[in-house]
């Protein structure tokens, strides 16, 4: 997939160093888990590489690329839980933050599951305090459907987390 500033492609072996490199970032592991190794970040990638979109129970991600250089700025991910449903991640390094990435690659990720795949919902959950991500869900229009009090484990504490959502306004 292609945006204005983005190129959106399958993952691939040669990005788990930058993908290791980012998730494993202080910053960035406060709100995303993280690969304890660079090995983990390979199978992890490997995998996701090696499936089909649209998988029931299967995370497929994508690799957001700068057009102007080519660097590696980020990773947009897709839980495909169930065939009609998708839940959406994404990360972005801290040197690229605040551009707009993650809005514009998420538009992109949105207007193909919509569109070419026909999915009925999506969602995304983030921890509160991480106020950039829920920016980004808002922006994309999503709205606020839960609030879930220390639900979510995070390695160290237990988070509380927020769900938004935007249904497929095909109505399907």
């Amino acid at each position: 997939m292609n945006t204005e500033r983005l190129l959106l492609r399958t993952v691939r072996a040669g990005d788990a160093a930058a993908y290791y490199g980012c998730r494993s970032l202080p910053t960035v592991r406060r709100y995303q888990g993280c690969p304890k190794s660079l090995a983990e970040a390979r199978r992890r990638l490997a995998v996701s590489a090696a499936l089909a979109p649209n998988t029931p129970r299967t995370w497929y991600q994508f690799a957001i690329i700068e057009k102007a250089g080519g660097a590696y700025a980020g990773d947009i991910a897709v839980h495909f839980t169930d065939g009609r449903q998708a839940e959406l991640g994404y990360t972005v390094a801290p040197r690229y933050q605040g551009r707009g990435y993650a809005t514009e690659a998420s538009r992109a990720v949105l207007a193909w599951l919509f569109g070419e795949l026909n999915l009925h919902r999506v969602s995304c959950s983030a921890d509160p305090r991480n106020k950039a991500s829920l920016g980004v869900m808002r922006r994309l229009g999503m709205r606020k459907e839960g609030h879930f009090k220390k639900s979510f484990w995070t390695g160290k504490e237990w988070a509380d987390d927020v769900v938004y959502a935007v249904l497929n306004k095909k109505g399907k």
